[in-house]
């Protein structure tokens, strides 16, 4: 049997990321996820077929869509181009996510999750998705030093191919926010894990899952996101919930503009003025 070096297989990996990527950011989502995937699977090079598919059989009932197509794109790589595997990842096909709709979180869900969560530091952080829609990374981004309290705002450091803003902190959010300031007192980061530093995506997406085990729902951490994006289109000028998702494309927000049903009945058609 070949012995690998999990350092030998990265620098190969890092080649060919290379050769088939351009955009530096495209290249760092990958690593990452290759990173997610070699870290809950330390022999990941032994994996069988049969244990690929039972990992992401688990991993899309986790998280959303678009990223079990990202980490099955990433591992399909490392076998066929790293390991010269090809066979153990030819089962995957990327889910079509472009023309879905997401389902969205309703309001009694959201105090349900809110309910099932006793911590006050995970109360704050799914208050904070809720009603700010940022990203994860996002989050995961801000410093202590971005939050101001007398203004109601939090500026927003942008991990992906948006732009940096500053987002409002609600009324509801800032009782949180001071009550968990006070109980945690974070230094550098709003949210630092038990050591110091920033605090894990994972753990994130952890409380999250479990808050919602009782809804019949996947919920995960960028769904929010969809839900106030969403939520805000139909409410508010588009240009201001552009500005508040931090879209660069008009497009980008135009995704999320999901007219409910009972809104298209109401519209003008021609056939109202005619008596046949």
């Amino acid at each position: 049997m070949i012995k690998y070096k999990m350092s030998e297989l990265w620098e190969i990996y890092v080649i060919e990321l290379n050769i088939l990527f351009r955009n530096e950011k495209t290249k760092y989502q990958y690593k990452m996820a290759l990173k997610k995937f070699s870290s809950e699977n330390s022999r990941c090079y032994r994996m069988s077929e049969n244990d690929l598919k039972k990992y992401f059989s688990e991993f899309r009932n986790k998280y959303s869509d678009s990223y079990y197509n990202v980490i099955c794109s990433t591992v399909k790589i490392f076998y066929e181009r790293v390991l010269k595997q090809s066979k153990k990842m030819g089962w995957f096909k990327p889910i079509k996510t472009d023309k879905q709709f997401h389902d969205i979180i309703k309001d009694e869900e959201f105090v349900q999750i809110m309910k099932n969560i006793k911590n006050i530091k995970h109360k704050f952080f799914v208050i904070l998705f809720y009603s700010t829609g940022i990203r994860i990374g996002e989050l995961l981004n801000i410093k202590i030093s971005d939050v101001n309290i007398l203004n109601q705002t939090i500026f927003i450091n942008t991990e992906k191919n948006g732009k940096n803003r500053y987002v409002p902190i609600h009324d509801l959010t800032l009782r949180y926010l001071k009550v968990y300031l006070k109980e945690w007192n974070p230094k550098i980061y709003l949210f630092e894990g038990q050591n110091g530093g920033k605090y894990s995506a994972t753990s994130i997406r952890n409380v999250i899952n479990k808050a919602s085990k009782n809804i019949n729902k996947n919920i995960y951490p960028h769904l929010f996101r969809h839900t106030l994006i969403s939520k805000t289109i139909e409410k508010e000028n588009v240009f201001l919930t552009m500005e508040l998702a931090g879209h660069k494309n008009l497009n980008s927000t135009l995704h999320y503009n999901h007219i409910p049903m009972d809104k298209l009945k109401e519209m003008y058609n021609p056939l109202n003025s005619i008596n046949i």
